[in-house]
């Protein structure tokens, strides 16, 4: 479940960055094309679709892929205006009243969904297996995020936001990652058992803890809240 720890740094670096400098990397349009994340991953799907469809399917395969890639950005740029996002949030007025600006955001989940499921759609043929059981908890975890962050119409975001849940997590963005990465190895292929939930929960423990440091609470129980929800309906639930 390598989406458990995806999501978690996802939601954790998107929400710290919407109000920092860096803020400007989630910007679809100003990214680079290949950074060395996307590099390896790029590498990965290719050998992969080599090895389970054979040279010429697989090649064939990757660059559809490539080419469904390239649809998915347009897409998420088609739903996410992150220039006006950013804009919204740099104004003092419309900072103290987020709740129709993600409202109006949560209301194209449906929307962001299919982007990213024919995207995924595109990937089945060149996956194995295990990489296939991995795909179906990631497209799983995506529909819980959305359901989490959106309820009563984006309310969670907004909280986290004019509560200082940026400035909390950007304050101990070190520290967060350190609790991540000695349990990420431990989601990279299923089965999920449950001496894996140990190291969920371990990870949540750590990360609270760091929250919990800050003056406003807010933001600890937004991603405690957030915990709950992803691991609920799961082996990992108590």
């Amino acid at each position: 479940m390598a989406s458990k720890q995806l999501i978690i740094l996802t939601v954790l670096g998107v929400m710290a960055c919407l109000q920092c400098e860096a803020a400007t990397r989630f910007d679809l349009k100003q990214a680079p094309k290949k950074d060395q994340f996307a590099f390896h991953a790029d590498q990965y799907l290719k050998n992969q679709c080599v090895k389970n469809l054979g040279n010429t399917i697989g090649i064939s395969a990757y660059r559809n892929i490539e080419k469904e890639s390239e649809k998915l950005k347009t897409c998420l740029n088609g739903y996410l205006n992150f220039t006006k996002l950013q804009t919204e949030l740099s104004n003092g007025d419309s900072r103290n009243n987020l709740k129709p600006v993600f409202s109006e955001y949560c209301r194209k989940k449906v929307d962001l969904t299919k982007c990213i499921e024919n995207f995924s759609k595109e990937l089945t043929p060149c996956l194995d297996k295990n990489d296939r059981e991995l795909q179906k908890d990631s497209m799983r975890m995506i529909g819980k995020l959305f359901q989490f962050l959106c309820l009563n119409n984006g309310n969670q975001i907004a909280l986290f936001i004019t509560n200082g849940g940026p400035e909390c997590v950007e304050r101990h963005y070190k520290d967060i990652d350190k609790c991540i990465k000695p349990h990420i190895k431990e989601f990279d292929r299923p089965p999920f058992t449950i001496k894996k939930c140990k190291n969920v929960n371990d990870m949540e423990k750590c990360i609270l803890n760091k929250l919990n440091t800050c003056p406003n609470k807010t933001a600890a129980n937004i991603v405690q809240g957030l915990f709950r929800h992803m691991k609920k309906d799961t082996m990992c639930r108590n």
